[in-house]
């Protein structure tokens, strides 16, 4: 994908290409501190592989999600699943490129110290950041488990207390060169003084864009049935031209995997006295983006199914370029391709902070809830379709920890504490196999699914050390325990397999 940013580089301001002295010595001066550690530290004293990002390296990417990072850091790869609003890749190796709702990912994501510890949840809308920080390795004493491959954490902007009235707005426009479709992303703070105490800062984001494939790749040649006698007890299967009549077999045009997203985030920071301070945050999302668009890249000559039964690979076509592709036109009760993927989620967390000396307690408390109806086909092709499927999802997660962090002035220094951990889900699939519309029951089939029914909660909970001694300026040894213990209860239904033409499908009345 091209991209023309011309407009909205115009809002940005670029780097400069020569600096002088005072300037290069100031960068080269400059303390990054790491506090993903649980325990604030110079980046340079830090014994593991960590990468720290600004706001301003952010900024330059015109992205607002966690993909953005696999460009910014090394040994990271973090990409949208193909089709799926999910988060495939990992680092240094390790990996996972999986939707499965229950499955743990390798790559821990925090935000504000809250864990966002699964693959559907980690495609956050990431605006108004302070920082990030991308430890690389196993990361399982201070984040816990599913970090064998490291963990991102973010940290958003505080509300200043004692400061101005201020706030920021920025507008980018663009557009894709694969079809010239738009895109617009505005984004907004503001800081509020509230007296002495007390501040308040509201950010929100808004990012629409109308997708850069286009639903044009017709299908490829004619549509072959394989022992439709054995399975319809009729002989006689429907031809290829009266498919086409009946079926949408082309795409109507349209650009597709477009994005359209409202979300926000309203903080309060209460600031008392000098030794404790209590953060309140509110979050909301509204994603009422596309379906992301598949391209199918079946290559044909080898064996593969698709091509023998009149689906080819768009470079078997004539195709200039996998952008040029098709969806379906499903739109029934159980599969709404042109409601896109619909999410919502709201939360609300509670961060409380006593410097007490020599140490500092820390309390984090929140709750989010997450909503989704993901209608997806997988094929890359208009037919209704070789397969759709909606994957609606319901989710509440709930975290609650304490820590005790020392600041000593002496060559040792800890961090230890206590967690625990819910996570509650109901999650339901509709599956639809279109690729048995050729057959003499055809009517049937294309109202009939596969449902599988999925519930699990988890309870989990957890303690943690993390020490450090300094033996010398340059010898640093560090260690740490920790002891977790995970429980899940979990129940799966099917009703059919929509794989098979011959099993138990479930017609929707």
């Amino acid at each position: 994908m091209a991209l023309s940013l011309a407009v909205a580089i115009a809002s940005q301001a670029l780097p400069a290409l020569a600096q002088d002295d005072d300037e290069v010595t100031a960068s080269a001066l400059e303390e990054v501190i790491v506090t993903g550690t649980k325990r604030d530290v110079s980046q340079q004293d830090l014994p593991i592989a960590v990468s720290t990002i600004t706001a301003a390296q952010l900024e330059k990417t015109f992205q607002n999600d966690v993909t953005e990072l696999a460009q910014l850091s090394p040994n990271v790869t973090l990409t949208p699943q193909n089709g799926f609003n999910a988060i495939a890749g990992g680092m240094r190796g390790t990996g996972f490129i999986s939707i499965l709702v229950t499955k743990d990912p390798s790559v821990g994501l925090t935000v504000d110290d809250y864990a966002f510890n699964h693959v559907q949840s980690q495609f956050v809308e990431v605006f108004d950041i302070e920082q990030v920080e991308i430890f690389r390795g196993p990361q399982g004493t201070l984040f816990g488990k599913n970090t064998t491959g490291g963990a991102i954490a973010f940290t958003t902007v505080k509300p200043e207390v004692g400061g101005e009235l201020a706030g920021r707005f920025e507008v980018n426009y663009g557009q894709f060169t694969s079809n010239d479709s738009d895109l617009e992303k505005f984004k907004f703070a503001i800081n509020v003084p509230l007296g002495d105490t007390l501040a308040a800062r509201l950010s929100v984001i808004r990012d629409y864009s109308d997708g850069y494939w286009s639903n044009t790749k017709p299908m490829g040649g004619d549509l072959v049935c394989f022992g439709c006698s054995e399975i319809t007890g009729d002989p006689a299967s429907p031809s290829t031209d009266d498919i086409r009549s009946t079926y949408p077999t082309t795409g109507d045009g349209r650009n597709i995997g477009g994005k359209d997203v409202l979300a926000g985030k309203l903080k309060f920071r209460w600031e008392p006295n000098d030794w404790m301070a209590a953060d309140l945050i509110f979050e909301y999302v509204d994603d009422d983006s596309e379906t992301p668009a598949t391209a199918n890249d079946t290559p044909s000559g080898e064996g593969y199914i698709w091509p023998i039964i009149g689906f080819p690979g768009w470079q078997d076509q004539g195709v200039s370029d996998p952008f040029i592709t098709g969806q379906s036109y499903t739109q029934t009760k159980a599969i709404d391709m042109a409601s896109g993927h619909q999410i919502d989620a709201d939360g609300i967390y509670l961060n409380m902070e006593f410097d007490l000396g020599n140490y500092v307690v820390k309390a984090i408390t929140g709750m989010r809830d997450q909503d989704e109806i993901l209608a997806s086909t997988y094929t890359g092709e208009a037919y209704t379709s070789l397969y759709d499927a909606s994957r609606n999802t319901t989710r509440e997660t709930s975290q609650l920890e304490l820590r005790v962090a020392s600041q000593y002035d002496g060559p040792f220094n800890f961090v230890s504490g206590a967690a625990m951990y819910t996570d509650d889900l109901e999650f339901v699939v509709y599956g639809n196999l279109g690729f048995f519309l050729p057959l003499a029951a055809a009517d049937f089939y294309r109202d009939t699914y596969e449902i599988q029914y999925t519930s699990q909660d988890r309870k989990t909970w957890a303690v943690y050390g993390d020490g450090s001694f300094e033996v010398t300026d340059r010898l640093t040894l560090t260690g740490g325990l920790r002891y977790t213990h995970d429980e899940k209860d979990f129940v799966r239904l099917n009703l059919g397999t929509a794989a098979n033409p011959v099993s138990n499908f479930i017609t929707l009345d």
